[in-house]
């Protein structure tokens, strides 16, 4: 039986690359609907955009709509199709529509390149302009060409029918808003690269890469998942601080795209020149650590007495294939056989591999390459959420098989929607434990001993690698896999030191930890008086001393409420999510603290960590006195400012004792007094429900604490998020726990 838990519900899915043009491409405005095709766009159908799964075979496209226009009162019907699937036969896809006479939009995504078998070239390569004169020969009505930047085609207009406009890809929903009005078919075609082969042409040198690179301020982002929704990219990752969760850029899977840019949060800025800063680990040249290293003991040898069943599990694109491979080279340097059956699908976009490496002193052992249910004798899981799913569970049986895991979080797609989301690591690792026994179950961060060591997390499956190899969970010799890492010939002194930190770990982690030095506290398990004292130094950066004293006060208030309700030496948790939360509504980040976070030194440091040489850095604003709101909420657009602009963000910093004064310029916009009016409330709604705190009701008193963690923020997005706070407040100090015991 597999454990349920809170865990259940994680799962990884595949999704669109980094920069992909689907991520835009396929959105739909409010009230329509889109039909799915064959290609990643299909991907689409497990997404939040009103977009179906593909239910028609290539060339088909738009046939069901044929059919059901007739029994639907939906007028129009937008239809994906990838410029392969056209050059195929969807062309005739567009012919039996306009020959129906039915109203729909071809939406046809030119990404120049087979992306989800590979990248290959699209067989008779059409240009955008010889798909737009086809499109017009078959009958279509209007033609509408998107591009990042559609100047190009405007110049080129005379290669297009008259009747096609062109636009840039902001433009999308209002174009898709003007189609979807005309009777008959239409086609818009998204023109931009697929982001996965433009990245390999970079590599090879037939394109050009691009030398500005987004970065997010930590401490001016709010984790609002703003830049997200806008952009739909996973290399938006989450980042722990001190202060809470925060997002930032993985710029080792970034396709410059861009398109987070657009969102309404202030902390996003561009480098423009330099490089990305190559990390020295602990590892290098580290004499103490190579002593340790040599003194490690050998598992004892391997007894063959029949296969050897081990399943690898992790995330496409990591190298899960690569390590299966790595293992059954160093078996054949033995002079043993192996077979290795790689379970992919969609795993190139993320999605979920598992591998089945067998393994034998002769070939005839091995009379199948699946691994039968209940019989692998190890699991290698460089990712939980894939090691304990039940595709991957149901190879391992208790008093059998051993594992060897990595517990670090890998974000799944569910934090693209969620900023909140979690992978639950503790509660994948049970199911586990329960599935086999905790004995049997060994565990380290592959990715954060990886980065310490070596410098990047390139080689965190190498060093699980190792680990698992240490515990005697792979029956081959040193020497053999060792071999195989200078064969496989990528990054060889690297990943040899990786596998031998791996072992290290297995061995005597305490050594190696010892070797690290600790790692920074957790904040979850700050001391108390620690989370009150740094909401007090917060709030004197913030505005000065006088204005924390209200803070102050009112956390010893909450306190003492808190120790007569619950007696002493209780843990005071209520304290604790006001303490951080009071604080942060009164820090709120207007035009004065933005300017500070920006002129403190903090960003300046930051950037050095990830970025060396010659850069210069634009700041991305949309200041509320110099650009409009849409009717979204968001800005209509943002204004790039230059190194120019430093001096006058310190000036600005520099007067913020105005604030809140009858001299603030800037403090009498709508905005301002609400964020304003935001504490006052909520200091009020816990004074409110202090009398009234006892032990019946305290986790409603925690949770009415903790509720402006959900208010992040800037401009329409902290608005909307600042109103639901408001409703749940009235909920819960209207609850009758609030006022009684239970």
């Amino acid at each position: 039986k597999v454990l349920a838990n809170d865990a259940d519900g994680v799962r990884r899915i595949p999704y669109f690359c980094a920069g992909c043009p689907h991520n835009l491409s396929t959105r739909v405005p409010e009230g329509s609907e889109a039909s799915g095709g064959i290609g990643c766009h299909g991907m689409s159908g497990w997404m939040e955009r009103r977009n179906t799964f593909p239910q028609v075979p290539m060339g088909s496209e738009g046939v069901d709509w044929v059919a059901q226009s007739f029994f639907t009162r939906a007028p129009h019907r937008f239809q994906n199709m990838g410029d392969g699937t056209y050059s195929h036969s969807g062309y005739l896809a567009i012919r039996q529509a306009v020959a129906a006479g039915v109203n729909i939009t071809y939406k046809i995504l030119y990404n120049d390149a087979v992306a989800m078998t590979g990248g290959q070239p699209v067989d008779r390569r059409l240009s955008v302009p010889e798909i737009a004169r086809q499109v017009e020969a078959e009958g279509v009505a209007r033609i509408a060409v998107l591009a990042e930047d559609a100047q190009p085609w405007r110049e080129r207009s005379a290669e297009f029918p008259s009747r096609t406009s062109f636009h840039t890809r902001g433009e999308l929903d209002a174009v898709q808003r003007e189609l979807r009005e005309m009777p008959g078919v239409t086609v818009l075609i998204y023109d931009q690269v697929c982001a996965t082969e433009q990245r390999r042409r970079i590599k090879r040198g037939l394109a050009l890469g691009r030398t500005r690179r987004v970065f997010i301020h930590p401490a001016v982002c709010e984790n609002c998942g703003d830049c997200t929704a806008l952009s739909n990219c996973v290399a938006i990752r989450p980042a722990l601080t001190p202060l809470g969760r925060k997002r930032q850029i993985d710029q080792t899977v970034c396709n410059s795209d861009y398109a987070c840019l657009e969102a309404t949060c202030p902390a996003m800025v561009t480098v423009d020149g330099g490089k990305l800063r190559k990390k020295t680990g602990a590892g290098a040249q580290n004499e103490p650590l190579a002593r340790a290293i040599a003194m490690l003991p050998d598992p004892a040898a391997w007894r063959w007495t029949g296969p050897y069943d081990l399943v690898i599990t992790g995330v496409g694109g990591t190298g899960i294939i690569t390590l299966g491979a790595l293992i059954a080279t160093a078996a054949h340097l033995e002079g043993n056989s192996a077979s290795v059956l790689d379970f992919m699908g969609f795993a190139q976009k993320g999605g979920a591999v598992i591998a089945f490496v067998r393994l034998a002193e002769h070939s005839e052992l091995l009379n199948q390459t699946r691994i039968d249910t209940q019989q692998a004798d190890a699991m290698i899981a460089c990712d939980l959420v894939v090691g304990a799913s039940p595709e991957a569970l149901q190879s391992l049986t208790r008093g059998r098989t051993r594992v060897a895991a990595n517990l670090h979080e890998i974000p799944t797609a569910a934090f693209v929607a969620n900023p909140d989301s979690d992978v639950h690591a503790a509660g994948l690792l049970a199911k586990i434990r329960h599935a086999i026994g905790t004995d049997a179950v060994a565990a380290c961060d592959a990715q954060a001993l990886s980065e310490r060591l070596l410098g990047d997390t390139l080689s965190a499956n190498v060093l699980l690698l190792g680990f698992a190899w240490q515990l005697g969970l792979v029956p081959l010799g040193r020497a053999s896999i060792e071999r195989a890492l200078e064969l496989n010939a990528v990054a060889v002194d690297s990943n040899k030191l990786a596998f031998s930190c791996g072992r290290l770990a297995a061995q005597d982690p305490a050594i190696l930890h010892s070797l690290l030095g600790n790692e920074a506290e957790d904040a979850g398990t700050e001391d108390l008086d620690a989370v009150i004292e740094r909401g007090r130094i917060r709030l004197v950066e913030y505005q000065d001393a006088r204005y924390a004293q209200p803070y102050v006060a009112l956390a010893g208030k909450v306190r003492a409420a808190e120790v007569a309700a619950l007696g002493a030496g209780a843990p005071l948790e209520l304290t604790r999510q006001f303490a951080r939360n009071y604080a942060k509504l009164l820090a709120y980040k207007d035009e004065y603290e933005v300017a500070r976070m920006y002129s403190d030194g903090s960003l300046e440091h930051a950037l050095k960590e990830q970025f060396e040489g010659d850069y210069a850095v634009r700041f991305h604003l949309a200041p509320e006195f110099l650009v409009r709101e849409r009717s979204d909420g968001r800005p209509e657009r943002k204004l790039a400012f230059g190194g120019w602009l430093r001096p006058v963000l310190r000036l600005l910093a520099g007067v913020r004792a105005v604030r809140g004064t009858p001299f603030d310029p800037l403090g009498w916009s709508a905005a301002r007094r609400a964020e304003r009016a935001l504490g006052g409330e909520y200091a009020a709604a816990i004074e409110e429900f202090l009398p009234r705190l006892n032990a019946g009701n305290h986790a409603l008193g925690v949770r009415l604490a903790a509720l402006p963690e959900r208010v992040r923020g800037f401009g329409g997005v902290k608005r909307s998020n600042a109103e639901r706070m408001r409703a749940e407040m009235r909920e819960i100090l209207a609850q009758p726990g609030a006022a009684t015991a239970q």
